[in-house]
């Protein structure tokens, strides 16, 4: 990558996948949540309670 378009495509691709892949955290986090919730048995209430109280904190 000796040219400055070079590089501007190798960060724009970099950047798509990067994007792509926190899409994808996001997904996995919000699944176990739904199982963790699920296991134990949580609510609505309890539910939206502790996910606000957790807002923030990441």
């Amino acid at each position: 990558m000796k040219d400055r378009d070079g590089w501007e495509s190798y960060l724009a691709e970099k950047s798509a996948q990067v994007i792509a892949l926190g899409k994808q955290i996001e997904d996995a986090e919000r699944e176990i949540d739904a199982i963790v919730y699920k296991l134990f048995e949580l609510t609505g209430d309890e539910i939206e309670l502790l996910e606000a109280s957790l807002e923030g904190q990441s």
